[in-house]
């Protein structure tokens, strides 16, 4: 969400009923942002009449602007071609740089005897609405804009639709509830997340970790994803003037061919930023980095993933420092593999607590000793893991909650861009291809949707895009804002204070309590693409990729680590 946020409500009298409330909500959501909203909502209002005063909206100097005309158009006869026209030449009036333009659907109505304002010669629920709204989501997807379905969210939930209203037109206060709370799944989102795989599906390492989820001679080369300014220009058409975060991940982005392209890349775009989880390994690399203006400018953001049998600790902690030196604050990510769990406590976790770095501590998956974790995890190892964790972590990561089902934001604000520039859900359950290629058409959600797939997802952005759990969106570093606002504090002397850390795990009616999460709604399985989803994912990656494509890649790269002195025989298999 933008600081100060000025935001336009600019529309007809339904509009102007639900701005003042709006502006209610988002100062209680962000009690620390300076949120001002202008209602610019007038009675009886249609596009005519938002065309005629759209040139004075740019004036406010806003950075939001809020679209929502069209109940009044169809009841006074303009047509939905002239509807059309004018909405666009309003969008084109306020589409101007540093203004999000967003467009509003019209709710529903009831025409009857009893309903004052009722048109003549209606009944019911006027269909005719239905069509209006198939312009505005069309005019959103041509302009990349985003929409409010709060047409779509009534329906779902108001039944019988006229509940909601206290005339023929009018929301009543269950309305406006149901208009708020679609506003506030889109408003207070000012950007996109983009988990770019530009350094290959699986992505090429410098490390062999024992216990990383991708078996070490997955990806053996670097992959060349060809010219960058062609990338460029298919980001900027696919997703407009959109605000983008690419989070860089999957093996070590620093070595990928063309890691300082892609910075140069970001660095010339300003509403442009990165999140990269990197593991540190190379000092040349990291002075190289920052000296980039995207680092300069705060738009450079890093997760430094500690792996204790490949550097050491304190080697670690300069590189670190030299980030903190140049501006960046990068939360420290471990995974807590068995042979490790004690050592962090006794060890690592003291001297990064001391240097006032936050640890974003992760459960192992994956089989140590023939045991599959993270459910074989003994009491003592959970206690000592949950007692860094955050109240999302133990709600949908430690015991592996389902995702089957949930609302969530991944396909709308949150999506997979692969190496060849096929749009993806998540790296979590990839194979669903309806939503485009960005050299192509780009066909992202319009509202959130429940999650196709039976599996559980563990990704800080995936988690923080449940709609259950109500997060704002992840701001500058995600860790930390997910950490935030799981709970996580931060004195005055920059020490991290994890809010389970005293907390009495033996108490089985505490543990419930924090690790319960809501259940989340039935819905049909989509059987034809769970079942792409089954094969791609269980098939090809179980029996193919690792028994027989790479099962001589992974003997090779054991025994490698076996000559090193790097792996013992007792635990030479991973997941």
């Amino acid at each position: 969400m933008e600081d100060p946020a000025k935001i336009v409500a600019f529309g007809d009298s339904i509009v102007k009923e639900w701005a003042p409330l709006l502006e209610k909500k988002l100062k209680k959501r962000y009690p620390k942002k300076n949120i001002t909203v202008i209602n610019q909502g007038i009675t009886g209002d249609t596009s005519e009449d938002g065309l005629k005063r759209a040139r004075i909206i740019p004036g406010l100097k806003p950075n939001v602007v809020l679209i929502g005309f069209g109940m009044n158009d169809w009841r006074k006869g303009i047509s939905k071609k002239i509807y059309q026209k004018n909405i666009s030449e309003i969008i084109n009036i306020l589409k101007k740089p540093g203004i999000r333009v967003i467009l509003i659907e019209v709710t529903p109505d009831y025409n009857g005897r009893f309903y004052e304002f009722s048109k003549k010669r209606y009944t019911g629920t006027s269909r005719i609405i239905d069509t209006y709204n198939e312009v505005l989501q069309k005019l959103a997807r041509e302009n990349k804009l985003r929409i409010v379905m709060a047409n779509a969210l009534w329906k779902r939930e108001i039944k019988p639709l006229q509940k909601g209203l206290r005339d023929a037109i009018h929301p009543n206060s269950l309305g406006k509830k149901i208009i708020l709370k679609a506003l506030l799944r889109v408003v207070p989102q000012d950007h996109i997340t983009i988990l770019w795989q530009f350094n290959g599906r699986f992505g090429f390492c410098n490390y062999a970790c024992e216990y990383c989820y991708r078996p070490t001679s997955c990806q053996k080369e670097r992959t060349d994803i060809g010219d960058i300014k062609k990338w460029k220009r298919a980001f900027k058409r696919s997703f407009g003037d959109e605000k983008i975060v690419f989070y860089l991940s999957y093996g070590e982005p620093t070595i990928a061919k063309k890691f300082f392209e892609v910075i140069k890349m970001v660095s010339s775009e300003p509403k442009w930023s990165i999140i990269m989880t990197s593991n540190l390994s190379s000092m040349t690399v990291l002075k190289k980095m920052v000296k980039y203006p995207i680092v300069k400018e705060g738009r450079m953001h890093i997760n430094a993933s500690f792996h204790a049998t490949q550097i050491d600790q304190e080697s670690f902690i300069k590189r670190l420092l030299f980030l903190r030196k140049h501006g960046i604050e990068a939360p420290v990510v471990f995974v807590m593999w068995p042979p490790l769990i004690k050592k962090f406590e006794k060890e690592y976790f003291p001297k990064f607590y001391h240097n006032n770095f936050y640890v974003h501590v992760r459960r192992f998956q994956g089989f140590y000793k023939g045991k599959k974790y993270p459910k074989s995890y003994s009491s003592l190892e959970w206690t000592t893991i949950a007692k860094y964790q955050n109240s999302a972590d133990l709600k949908y990561i430690m015991d592996e909650k389902s995702a089957f089902g949930r609302l969530t934001h991944i396909g709308m604000y949150h999506i997979l861009v692969n190496s060849k520039g096929d749009i993806e859900m998540c790296d979590s359950y990839y194979g669903d291809g309806h939503y485009g290629n960005i050299f192509k058409d780009v066909w992202l959600d319009l509202e959130p949707q429940p999650f196709p797939g039976p599996i559980p997802l563990s990704a800080v952005d995936d988690i923080a895009s449940y709609v259950e759990l109500d997060y704002n969106q992840l701001e500058n570093n995600h860790i930390l804002s997910y950490a935030f606002q799981g709970g996580v504090k931060r004195t005055k002397e920059g020490r991290y204070v994890y809010p389970f850390y005293n907390t009495d795990f033996k108490n089985k009616k505490i543990v419930k309590k924090l690790c319960s999460a809501p259940s989340h709604k039935k819905q049909r399985l989509r059987f034809l693409l769970s079942l792409k989803w089954f094969f791609e994912q269980f098939i090809m990656s179980l029996i193919i990729r690792k028994y027989f494509r790479e099962i001589a890649g992974i003997i090779k790269g054991k025994f490698a680590l076996l000559k090193r002195k790097k792996l013992r025989q007792a635990f030479n298999w991973h997941s």
